[in-house]
C-alpha cells in the first residue's frame, strides 16, 4: 500500500466505526505556552482530558504532523544516522472522549491491522502494563492474538501520563516482530525489562483514567479516555516491505532529486546520511513555514534556521555548494499526497522564504568556515582540544553557525566545544538586548490589544458587533472607536484580496493588527512590492469603497464557508461552526471582528509605508477614513515641505557664490506632488552646482598653488621645507587640493593651509611620508589646535582641524612657524 492509502484507510476505518475525522492541527500549538511545537496527535485535543472544554463529538480520527525537535522528545541529534528517526512525522490516531474504552480500542486495533492491512499475526506482539489485568484479558479474549505475544511491562513502557501532575494512564503498546523466525520465546531487554529490539512499536494506545495529583496519589478521572498513535512513516515501512523508513513513498521522490542534486546515489549506511537529512528536514521546514513559522535568530523561527542551515551543511560535505532546498517543495508537497492544503496553497511563499535563508547563509558561511579551519589550526599548535564557547558564539553571531553545527564539524576534526562557554556569551548578549529595549521599547503593539471573538453580534451604528474574544484587535470602548474599528477590519479584508489581485494569488496573510486608527498587515511575498503596484493595490481598495458594496456577516458550517471558497488564516483553529464575512464578488473570509455595512463607510483608504519584517515576509501599514487620512497628508505634506525648504536654502547659497539663478521658492501650501517634482529640480540644481563649484575649485587651487610655490622656508630640525599659510575664505577642499600639489611638487615638504568661512575656522596638515619619520601631520595639527582651539586628527600624511577660533588662526600659524621652520629666507 502507498502511504496515502495507508493513512487514507486508517481515516475511513475509524470514520466507519463513527469518528469525527478531524483536520490536522497547526504544527504551532494553539494557547499552550508549555510546547514549542505540536508534538503528539493529542496535543490539540488536551482541554478535553483535562476537562477544561466539552468535547464537541465523542470520538475522533486524524492525522497529525509532529515536531519533535525540543524538550524531552528531540530526535534532531539522530537524524540521519540510523534509517528511522525524524525531526517531523506523521501521527496517525483514533480518540475516545468519555465514550468507549479499552474493550473497542483493542478490537479496532487488531481489525486494522490484521484484516485492512492484513499483517500477519503470528508476527504481532503486544504489551500491557504490569497492574492492568483488564487489557491483558481483553487481548486473550476479544482477538485471536497468540497468549504468549501478551507481554506485562513496567511503569516505564506501559503508563503514560501528560506531565507531572494531570490525566494519565496504563497503555498497550502493538508491536511487529521484526526476526518472527527467530526463538519463539519472547524476547526482553535485560537493561529495561520491556521487549528488546528485535520487535518495533507500530502502535501505542493509551487509556486514560486516572488524575496524578501533586502528592503522587492517583484519583479516578469522571471520564475515561482513549489516546492512540501510531506513525505513518514506520507503518508504511512494514506495509510496503523495506526496513527503512526512508525506503518508503514518503520519502522515495525526495531521496531521488537528492540524489540527483548531489551526484551521489543512495545507500542504508554513512554514504546516505546527507540524503536522510535533508530529506527529514526540508518535510520539517515546509511543516513549520505553511503554519507561519519564520526562519529566525529565536524560538521556533531558529529550530527552523538551524534545519535549513543544517541540511545545508550535510550537502556541502557532499559537494553541493549552492541554494537547491527550495527546489523540493513541490516534492514534498506531492509526497505527503498534497493532504496538508497549508503546504500545497503556500508552495510558492515556502520555496522563497527558504531559498532566502539559503542564500543568508551559503553568503556568511565561507567565512565563517576560514575561520572554523584557523582555529583548528591553532587548536593543534597549541595542544588544545577544547573550541572556546566564545568562538562558537562569534561563529553563531556573526556567521550563523548553529551551535550543533558548530558540534559536528569539531567532532570531526576530535575537537570538543565548551558549551557552557556558549551559553554565557548567547545570555550576555540576550542581557545587553534585553536592556536596550527597556530603554526605548516599541515593538508596534498598543496599550489594551484584545483578542477579536467569533459569535455574530448586533448592527449597532452601522457596526457588526461582536464579543471580545482571538484575533489581534483594540477592544473599543464607544461608539467612535468601534466604528473606526470596523472601517480599518473591513479594510484589512479588502487589502488582502487587492494584494492577491495584484500581486498574485499565492499572497498569504501572516499576521495583522487592526486599531481603531489604523491597520497592519503581514503577507508572504518574496520581494519589496513596486511603486506602481502599490498605487494599483490603493487603487482597487478605493474602487470597492466608491462601489458602495454591501458587506455581509453570517454564521455557516466550516465545511460550506471553505466549499464557498473562504479563505481561512492557517494556523488559526476553527470551530463546526464558522462567522463568515462576505462582500459579494470580492471577498469572503472566516472572521470574528467588528465590520461596517458597506464599504462606502470606509470612506478613503491610504498606504502610509510598506516593508520586510522578516526574509519572504512584507508589512504593510494602512489608514482609512476621510479625517485620518486627510490628518496623515497634512504630516506628510509638512514634513515635505520642510526637507525642501531646508534643501532649498542650501542649494541657494552655493548658486549665489556660482552666479547661477535660483529657482522661485514654493510656498507653504504646494501640493505633495508639486514639492516631491520640485525638490527633484533642487537636486539637478544641485548636481550641476557641484560640478561647477569643484571646477571652480579646481583653478583656485591651481593658482593659489602658483602664487605659494615660492614661498617655502626651511624646516630647522627635519630638513626639508614648510609652507605654513592663511588663506582668505577657502573651503577644505581647496585646501586639501593646493597642500596636494606642494607635496606633490616639492621633496621633503610640510604644508599647513588654514582658512575661514562664515565665521568657522578649518585647517589641513600635509606632510610627505619621506619626513614623518621626524614630523607627522598630526604633530602641526596639534600645536594649532593648541592655540586656536578645536579638533582633529588623522595620519602620519594628512590630518585636518575644525571648529578652530577664526580670530587665531594667524596666532597658531604663527606658533607652528617659531615651532618648526627656520623664519629667514630660504637658503
Amino acid at each position: 500500500m502507498k502511504s496515502v492509502e495507508i493513512r487514507q484507510a486508517f481515516i475511513d476505518f475509524f470514520k466507519s466505526k463513527d469518528h469525527h475525522v478531524v483536520p490536522a492541527s497547526p504544527v504551532v500549538p494553539t494557547n499552550d505556552p508549555t510546547l514549542l511545537f505540536t508534538n503528539a496527535g493529542m496535543n490539540q485535543f488536551k482541554p478535553y482530558f483535562l476537562g477544561t472544554n466539552a468535547a464537541p463529538f465523542p470520538r475522533a480520527v486524524n492525522s497529525q504532523p509532529c515536531i519533535r525537535v525540543s524538550g524531552k522528545h528531540n530526535d534532531l541529534e539522530d537524524v540521519g544516522l540510523d534509517t528511522y528517526h525524524h525531526t517531523s512525522f506523521e501521527m496517525l490516531g483514533n480518540w475516545s472522549f468519555g465514550d468507549y474504552y479499552k474493550k473497542e480500542a483493542i478490537i479496532w486495533a487488531w481489525e486494522l491491522l490484521t484484516e485492512v492491512y492484513q499483517l500477519p499475526k503470528d508476527h504481532l506482539v503486544v504489551t500491557v502494563f504490569d497492574d492492568d489485568d483488564e487489557a491483558f484479558d481483553l487481548w486473550a479474549s476479544v482477538t485471536d492474538i497468540h497468549h504468549h505475544h501478551i507481554v506485562r511491562c513496567g511503569k516505564k513502557d506501559n503508563f503514560w501520563e501528560m506531565g507531572a501532575t494531570g490525566p494519565c494512564g496504563p497503555c498497550s503498546e502493538i508491536h511487529l516482530d521484526l526476526s518472527p523466525d527467530g526463538p519463539a520465546e519472547i524476547q526482553r531487554d535485560p537493561t529495561t525489562g520491556g521487549l528488546s529490539n528485535r520487535y518495533m512499536e507500530l502502535w501505542n494506545l493509551v487509556f486514560i483514567q486516572f488524575d496524578r495529583q501533586s502528592n503522587g496519589e492517583l484519583m479516578d478521572l469522571p471520564n475515561r479516555h482513549v489516546d492512540t498513535g501510531a506513525g505513518l512513516e514506520r507503518l508504511s515501512a512494514q506495509l510496503q516491505g523495506v526496513r527503512s523508513n526512508y525506503d518508503t513513498d514518503c520519502f522515495h521522490l525526495l531521496i531521488k532529486r537528492i540524489e540527483d542534486v548531489l551526484g551521489i546515489p543512495y545507500q542504508d549506511g554513512d554514504g546516505g546520511t546527507p540524503h536522510r537529512v535533508i530529506a527529514d528536514h526540508i518535510r520539517t521546514v515546509c511543516f513549520g513555514i505553511a503554519d507561519n513559522v519564520i526562519p529566525s535568530n529565536d524560538g521556533r523561527g531558529y529550530v527552523l534556521r538551524r534545519l535549513i542551515r543544517r541540511a545545508l551543511r550535510f550537502a556541502s560535505q557532499a559537494g553541493k555548494a549552492d541554494a537547491f532546498l527550495h527546489d523540493l517543495v513541490p516534492l514534498v508537497d506531492e509526497s505527503l499526497g498534497s493532504h496538508y492544503p497549508q503546504i500545497q496553497a503556500r508552495m510558492r511563499s515556502i520555496s522563497t522564504l527558504i531559498e532566502s535563508e539559503e542564500q543568508q547563509f551559503l553568503r556568511t558561511v565561507e567565512s565563517g568556515l576560514k575561520l572554523f579551519h584557523q582555529v583548528t589550526i591553532e587548536m593543534n599548535a597549541s595542544k588544545t582540544t577544547t573550541i572556546p564557547g566564545e568562538m562558537a558564539f562569534k561563529l553563531y553571531d556573526t556567521y550563523g553557525f548553529p551551535l550543533d553545527l558548530t558540534e559536528v564539524m569539531a567532532r570531526e576534526a576530535s575537537l570538543t566545544v565548551d558549551v557552557e562557554g556558549f551559553d554565557r556569551a548567547l545570555n550576555a548578549q540576550r542581557e545587553r538586548s534585553r536592556a536596550a529595549r527597556s530603554e526605548d521599547i516599541d515593538d508596534g503593539r498598543d496599550e489594551g490589544i484584545q483578542a477579536i471573538g467569533r459569535f455574530i453580534g448586533d448592527v449597532h451604528h452601522g457596526v457588526y458587533v461582536d464579543q471580545p474574544g482571538g484575533g489581534e484587535a483594540r477592544l473599543p470602548v464607544n461608539d467612535a472607536q468601534r466604528f473606526g474599528l470596523a472601517q480599518h477590519h473591513t479594510a484589512t479584508h479588502l487589502l488582502h484580496e487587492g494584494l492577491r489581485q495584484i500581486l498574485g494569488a499565492h499572497v498569504q496573510q501572516s499576521g495583522s493588527m487592526v486599531d481603531v486608527n489604523r491597520l497592519r498587515f503581514d503577507f508572504s511575498y518574496g520581494s519589496a512590492i513596486q511603486n506602481d503596484e502599490l498605487h494599483a493595490i490603493e487603487r482597487f481598495v478605493n474602487d470597492c469603497i466608491t462601489a458602495g458594496h454591501s458587506v455581509s456577516i453570517a454564521e455557516e458550517a466550516l465545511d460550506s464557508a471553505k466549499a464557498r471558497g473562504a479563505h481561512a488564516m492557517f494556523g488559526e483553529k476553527y470551530g463546526e461552526r464558522v462567522r463568515v464575512v462576505e462582500i459579494p464578488n470580492i471577498s469572503i473570509e472566516l472572521c470574528g471582528g467588528n465590520h461596517v455595512t458597506n464599504t462606502s463607510d470606509l470612506q478613503t483608504f491610504a498606504i502610509v509605508s510598506e516593508g520586510a519584517v522578516a526574509a519572504g515576509i512584507r508589512r504593510i501599514e494602512a489608514l482609512v477614513g476621510n479625517e485620518r487620512v486627510d490628518d496623515h497628508m497634512s504630516q506628510v505634506q509638512r514634513k515635505a515641505y520642510n526637507d525642501y525648504s531646508k534643501r532649498w536654502e542650501l542649494v541657494v547659497q552655493n548658486a549665489a557664490s556660482a552666479g547661477l539663478e535660483m529657482p522661485q521658492k514654493l510656498d507653504a501650501t504646494a501640493s505633495i506632488d508639486r514639492i516631491q517634482q520640485a525638490q527633484g529640480e533642487l537636486l539637478l540644481l544641485g548636481k550641476t552646482l557641484d560640478k561647477a563649484i569643484k571646477a571652480d575649485q579646481h583653478t583656485i587651487a591651481s593658482d593659489l598653488f602658483d602664487a605659494m610655490i615660492d614661498s617655502s622656508i626651511p624646516m630647522k630640525a627635519s630638513g626639508g621645507v614648510a609652507i605654513f599659510q592663511v588663506l582668505e575664505d577657502q573651503p577644505v577642499p581647496v585646501l586639501r587640493a593646493v597642500a596636494d600639489r606642494v607635496v606633490n611638487a616639492l621633496n621633503d615638504c610640510v604644508v599647513v593651509l588654514g582658512s575661514s568661512m562664515n565665521g568657522k575656522a578649518h585647517a589641513v596638515a600635509k606632510v610627505s611620508k619621506s619626513m614623518t619619520g621626524t614630523i607627522t601631520a598630526t604633530d602641526l595639527i596639534d600645536a594649532l589646535t593648541s592655540i586656536t582651539g578645536g579638533g582633529g586628527g588623522g595620519k602620519p600624511t594628512m590630518a585636518q582641524a575644525g571648529g578652530c577660533n577664526a580670530e587665531k588662526l594667524s596666532d597658531g600659524m604663527n606658533h607652528i612657524t617659531n615651532t618648526y621652520a627656520k623664519t629667514t629666507a630660504r637658503d
